[in-house]
Protein backbone atom coordinates (compact mmCIF):
# COMPACT_ATOMS: atom_id res chain seq x y z
CA UNK A 1 0.00 0.00 0.00
CA UNK A 2 1.12 3.19 0.03
CA UNK A 3 2.82 2.84 3.26
CA UNK A 4 4.77 0.68 1.84
CA UNK A 5 3.34 -2.95 3.40
CA UNK A 6 3.01 -5.73 1.09
CA UNK A 7 1.20 -9.23 1.88
CA UNK A 8 1.33 -12.43 -0.61
CA UNK A 9 -1.36 -15.04 -1.24
CA UNK A 10 -1.50 -17.58 -3.79
CA UNK A 11 -4.47 -19.45 -5.72
CA UNK A 12 -4.47 -22.16 -7.98
CA UNK A 13 -7.00 -22.84 -10.38
CA UNK A 14 -7.52 -25.81 -12.62
CA UNK A 15 -8.12 -25.70 -16.40
CA UNK A 16 -9.92 -28.08 -18.18
CA UNK A 17 -9.99 -28.38 -22.13
CA UNK A 18 -13.34 -28.00 -23.64
CA UNK A 19 -14.35 -32.10 -25.36
CA UNK A 20 -15.24 -31.74 -28.72
CA UNK A 21 -18.77 -33.51 -29.33
CA UNK A 22 -19.26 -36.78 -31.43
CA UNK A 23 -21.50 -38.45 -33.15
CA UNK A 24 -22.69 -42.17 -34.00
CA UNK A 25 -25.06 -43.02 -36.18
CA UNK A 26 -26.72 -46.36 -35.84
CA UNK A 27 -30.01 -48.54 -36.63
CA UNK A 28 -31.31 -51.61 -34.96
CA UNK A 29 -32.51 -53.06 -38.74
CA UNK A 30 -30.92 -55.85 -39.96
CA UNK A 31 -28.72 -55.67 -43.43
CA UNK A 32 -29.56 -56.35 -46.16
CA UNK A 33 -32.85 -54.27 -45.99
CA UNK A 34 -35.67 -54.58 -48.61
CA UNK A 35 -36.56 -51.87 -50.58
CA UNK A 36 -39.12 -49.51 -49.80
CA UNK A 37 -38.90 -50.41 -46.06
CA UNK A 38 -38.64 -48.90 -43.22
CA UNK A 39 -35.81 -47.97 -40.88
CA UNK A 40 -35.18 -46.31 -37.60
CA UNK A 41 -32.33 -44.14 -37.62
CA UNK A 42 -30.29 -43.33 -34.44
CA UNK A 43 -27.80 -40.12 -33.90
CA UNK A 44 -26.28 -40.35 -30.42
CA UNK A 45 -23.93 -37.95 -29.39
CA UNK A 46 -21.28 -37.90 -27.15
CA UNK A 47 -22.91 -34.82 -25.12
CA UNK A 48 -25.72 -32.39 -24.95
CA UNK A 49 -25.45 -30.21 -28.73
CA UNK A 50 -27.18 -27.43 -29.99
CA UNK A 51 -27.37 -26.44 -33.92
CA UNK A 52 -27.81 -30.20 -35.27
CA UNK A 53 -31.10 -30.20 -37.77
CA UNK A 54 -33.11 -31.96 -40.29
CA UNK A 55 -31.27 -30.90 -43.18
CA UNK A 56 -27.95 -31.57 -41.71
CA UNK A 57 -28.37 -35.28 -42.32
CA UNK A 58 -27.12 -36.49 -45.72
CA UNK A 59 -28.12 -39.51 -48.04
CA UNK A 60 -26.01 -40.51 -51.36
CA UNK A 61 -26.36 -43.75 -53.17
CA UNK A 62 -23.65 -45.88 -54.27
CA UNK A 63 -24.88 -45.64 -57.92
CA UNK A 64 -25.41 -41.46 -57.39
CA UNK A 65 -29.18 -42.15 -58.25
CA UNK A 66 -31.83 -42.69 -55.85
CA UNK A 67 -31.19 -42.48 -52.36
CA UNK A 68 -34.58 -43.54 -50.10
CA UNK A 69 -35.99 -40.95 -48.10
CA UNK A 70 -35.82 -39.45 -44.55
CA UNK A 71 -39.27 -38.85 -43.19
CA UNK A 72 -39.01 -35.60 -41.47
CA UNK A 73 -42.35 -35.69 -39.52
CA UNK A 74 -40.55 -38.64 -37.39
CA UNK A 75 -37.54 -36.59 -36.50
CA UNK A 76 -37.37 -36.24 -33.02
CA UNK A 77 -35.18 -35.67 -30.09
CA UNK A 78 -36.07 -35.03 -26.19
CA UNK A 79 -32.52 -34.21 -24.38
CA UNK A 80 -30.42 -32.81 -27.79
CA UNK A 81 -27.99 -35.85 -27.00
CA UNK A 82 -30.32 -38.84 -28.91
CA UNK A 83 -31.95 -38.19 -31.99
CA UNK A 84 -34.38 -40.67 -34.03
CA UNK A 85 -35.83 -40.52 -37.63
CA UNK A 86 -37.32 -43.09 -39.93
CA UNK A 87 -35.78 -43.48 -42.77
CA UNK A 88 -37.26 -45.41 -46.45
CA UNK A 89 -35.16 -47.58 -48.55
CA UNK A 90 -35.07 -47.32 -52.25
CA UNK A 91 -37.38 -49.98 -54.45
CA UNK A 92 -36.12 -52.07 -56.81
CA UNK A 93 -32.95 -51.64 -56.80
CA UNK A 94 -29.37 -52.71 -55.34
CA UNK A 95 -26.90 -50.62 -54.05
CA UNK A 96 -25.62 -49.23 -50.77
CA UNK A 97 -26.85 -45.96 -49.02
CA UNK A 98 -24.82 -43.68 -46.83
CA UNK A 99 -26.37 -41.36 -44.66
CA UNK A 100 -23.78 -38.85 -43.26
CA UNK A 101 -23.33 -36.05 -41.06
CA UNK A 102 -20.69 -33.89 -41.99
CA UNK A 103 -18.02 -32.26 -39.07
CA UNK A 104 -18.82 -28.85 -37.89
CA UNK A 105 -22.33 -29.29 -38.41
CA UNK A 106 -23.27 -28.75 -34.97
CA UNK A 107 -22.01 -27.50 -31.99
CA UNK A 108 -21.92 -28.28 -28.08
CA UNK A 109 -23.41 -25.71 -25.61
CA UNK A 110 -20.24 -24.06 -25.56
CA UNK A 111 -20.06 -23.57 -28.83
CA UNK A 112 -17.50 -26.23 -29.85
CA UNK A 113 -17.63 -27.38 -33.59
CA UNK A 114 -18.66 -31.32 -33.72
CA UNK A 115 -17.65 -34.37 -35.48
CA UNK A 116 -19.31 -35.90 -37.95
CA UNK A 117 -20.19 -39.72 -38.67
CA UNK A 118 -21.54 -42.07 -41.20
CA UNK A 119 -23.66 -45.44 -41.89
CA UNK A 120 -23.74 -47.75 -44.69
CA UNK A 121 -27.09 -49.32 -45.30
CA UNK A 122 -26.83 -52.44 -47.86
CA UNK A 123 -29.90 -52.40 -49.80
CA UNK A 124 -31.35 -55.48 -51.51
CA UNK A 125 -34.83 -54.33 -53.45
CA UNK A 126 -34.73 -55.98 -56.36
CA UNK A 127 -38.03 -57.60 -56.78
CA UNK A 128 -38.30 -61.73 -57.73
CA UNK A 129 -39.73 -62.73 -60.34
CA UNK A 130 -41.43 -65.77 -61.83
CA UNK A 131 -39.40 -66.89 -64.74
CA UNK A 132 -41.16 -70.34 -65.17
CA UNK A 133 -44.09 -72.69 -64.55
CA UNK A 134 -44.46 -76.32 -65.77
CA UNK A 135 -47.64 -78.25 -65.85
CA UNK A 136 -48.08 -81.91 -66.00
CA UNK A 137 -49.57 -83.13 -67.94
CA UNK A 138 -49.35 -80.21 -69.91
CA UNK A 139 -53.31 -79.86 -70.49
CA UNK A 140 -55.69 -81.61 -68.20
CA UNK A 141 -59.48 -82.27 -67.59
CA UNK A 142 -62.03 -80.61 -66.10
CA UNK A 143 -62.15 -81.78 -62.51
CA UNK A 144 -59.04 -83.80 -62.74
CA UNK A 145 -55.77 -82.66 -60.91
CA UNK A 146 -52.77 -81.25 -62.60
CA UNK A 147 -49.17 -80.77 -60.87
CA UNK A 148 -47.61 -76.95 -61.25
CA UNK A 149 -44.22 -76.38 -61.26
CA UNK A 150 -42.62 -72.59 -60.25
CA UNK A 151 -39.52 -71.85 -60.99
CA UNK A 152 -38.53 -68.03 -59.39
CA UNK A 153 -35.27 -66.01 -60.30
CA UNK A 154 -33.87 -66.39 -56.57
CA UNK A 155 -34.77 -67.96 -53.66
CA UNK A 156 -38.38 -67.22 -52.12
CA UNK A 157 -40.04 -67.47 -48.68
CA UNK A 158 -43.67 -67.66 -49.65
CA UNK A 159 -45.77 -67.32 -52.18
CA UNK A 160 -49.52 -68.16 -53.10
CA UNK A 161 -50.94 -69.56 -56.28
CA UNK A 162 -54.25 -69.94 -58.19
CA UNK A 163 -56.08 -72.16 -61.00
CA UNK A 164 -58.62 -69.98 -62.16
CA UNK A 165 -60.75 -70.09 -58.57
CA UNK A 166 -59.20 -72.90 -57.58
CA UNK A 167 -55.91 -72.88 -55.10
CA UNK A 168 -52.63 -74.61 -55.64
CA UNK A 169 -52.51 -76.92 -52.42
CA UNK A 170 -49.84 -78.14 -50.80
CA UNK A 171 -47.42 -75.27 -52.31
CA UNK A 172 -44.04 -75.95 -51.02
CA UNK A 173 -40.36 -75.17 -51.91
CA UNK A 174 -37.63 -77.57 -52.72
CA UNK A 175 -34.11 -77.39 -51.28
CA UNK A 176 -33.35 -74.32 -52.47
CA UNK A 177 -36.61 -72.67 -52.48
CA UNK A 178 -36.29 -71.29 -55.81
CA UNK A 179 -38.45 -74.05 -57.06
CA UNK A 180 -41.93 -74.41 -55.74
CA UNK A 181 -44.33 -77.36 -56.23
CA UNK A 182 -48.39 -77.64 -56.15
CA UNK A 183 -51.20 -79.28 -57.43
CA UNK A 184 -54.86 -78.18 -58.05
CA UNK A 185 -58.21 -79.10 -59.88
CA UNK A 186 -59.17 -78.34 -63.28
CA UNK A 187 -62.33 -76.16 -62.35
CA UNK A 188 -65.41 -76.26 -64.82
CA UNK A 189 -64.88 -73.36 -67.10
CA UNK A 190 -66.06 -73.00 -70.80
CA UNK A 191 -62.55 -71.20 -72.09
CA UNK A 192 -59.94 -73.19 -73.78
CA UNK A 193 -57.45 -72.79 -71.25
CA UNK A 194 -57.66 -71.62 -67.46
CA UNK A 195 -55.49 -69.05 -66.38
CA UNK A 196 -52.69 -69.26 -63.18
CA UNK A 197 -52.09 -66.72 -61.12
CA UNK A 198 -49.25 -66.54 -58.58
CA UNK A 199 -49.10 -63.87 -56.29
CA UNK A 200 -47.93 -62.83 -52.81
CA UNK A 201 -44.48 -64.44 -53.43
CA UNK A 202 -41.84 -62.88 -51.00
CA UNK A 203 -37.63 -63.20 -51.26
CA UNK A 204 -35.38 -63.95 -48.69
CA UNK A 205 -35.17 -60.43 -48.08
CA UNK A 206 -38.76 -59.64 -47.77
CA UNK A 207 -39.09 -57.97 -51.42
CA UNK A 208 -43.24 -58.88 -52.92
CA UNK A 209 -42.88 -59.88 -56.11
CA UNK A 210 -45.71 -58.31 -58.39
CA UNK A 211 -48.62 -60.41 -59.39
CA UNK A 212 -47.92 -62.94 -62.35
CA UNK A 213 -51.07 -64.15 -64.60
CA UNK A 214 -48.94 -64.91 -67.99
CA UNK A 215 -49.42 -68.47 -67.52
CA UNK A 216 -52.36 -71.22 -68.15
CA UNK A 217 -52.87 -74.42 -69.17
CA UNK A 218 -55.13 -75.94 -72.06
CA UNK A 219 -57.77 -77.81 -71.07
CA UNK A 220 -58.64 -81.18 -72.95
CA UNK A 221 -61.29 -80.92 -75.62
CA UNK A 222 -64.18 -83.57 -75.36
CA UNK A 223 -65.38 -85.14 -78.63
CA UNK A 224 -68.56 -87.76 -78.02
CA UNK A 225 -70.02 -89.83 -81.39
CA UNK A 226 -73.59 -90.51 -80.64
CA UNK A 227 -73.67 -94.41 -81.94
CA UNK A 228 -75.08 -95.01 -85.40
CA UNK A 229 -76.55 -98.24 -84.85
CA UNK A 230 -76.53 -101.08 -87.74
CA UNK A 231 -76.11 -99.69 -91.27
CA UNK A 232 -77.10 -101.52 -94.06
CA UNK A 233 -77.70 -100.73 -97.64
CA UNK A 234 -80.63 -99.18 -96.89
CA UNK A 235 -78.92 -96.19 -94.73
CA UNK A 236 -75.21 -96.43 -95.88
CA UNK A 237 -75.56 -93.59 -98.71
CA UNK A 238 -76.88 -91.01 -96.37
CA UNK A 239 -75.54 -92.07 -93.06
CA UNK A 240 -75.05 -89.27 -90.47
CA UNK A 241 -72.36 -89.07 -88.02
CA UNK A 242 -73.69 -86.83 -84.77
CA UNK A 243 -72.00 -86.01 -81.51
CA UNK A 244 -71.21 -82.96 -79.08
CA UNK A 245 -67.90 -81.40 -78.05
CA UNK A 246 -66.83 -78.79 -76.31
CA UNK A 247 -63.23 -76.57 -76.81
CA UNK A 248 -62.58 -77.23 -80.71
CA UNK A 249 -63.49 -73.75 -80.99
CA UNK A 250 -64.51 -74.06 -84.74
CA UNK A 251 -61.99 -76.37 -85.75
CA UNK A 252 -62.62 -79.13 -88.11
CA UNK A 253 -63.10 -82.72 -87.15
CA UNK A 254 -63.00 -85.38 -89.65
CA UNK A 255 -64.78 -88.74 -89.67
CA UNK A 256 -63.85 -92.34 -91.52
CA UNK A 257 -65.75 -95.39 -91.72
CA UNK A 258 -64.24 -98.89 -91.73
CA UNK A 259 -65.86 -102.40 -91.47
CA UNK A 260 -65.14 -103.25 -88.58
CA UNK A 261 -61.29 -105.35 -88.70
CA UNK A 262 -60.35 -103.31 -91.99
CA UNK A 263 -58.43 -100.63 -92.71
CA UNK A 264 -60.25 -99.46 -95.79
CA UNK A 265 -61.79 -96.59 -95.98
CA UNK A 266 -65.48 -96.79 -96.90
CA UNK A 267 -67.08 -93.72 -96.25
CA UNK A 268 -65.16 -89.95 -94.96
CA UNK A 269 -66.46 -86.79 -94.13
CA UNK A 270 -65.99 -83.61 -92.05
CA UNK A 271 -67.61 -80.98 -90.10
CA UNK A 272 -66.49 -77.80 -87.93
CA UNK A 273 -67.45 -77.38 -84.85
Amino acid sequence: DLANHKTEKSTSATVKAATVPELTISTASPSPSAGGVEIPLTFTFSEEVKEFSFSDVKLEASDKNEAGELQQVSWNTSDNITWTVTYTTPEKQNKEIIIRVDDDSYESVNSIPGKGDSLILEVEGVLPTLSKVTFDPKHQAIGQSVNITLEFDKEVQEATAKLGNNDVTSLVATANKKIWTGRAEVPNIPELNVGLFVSKYKDLIGNMGEDDSSNAIPITPTLAITPVGNVDSSNAAALQITGTSSRFDGQTVSVEIKAQGSETVIASGSATV
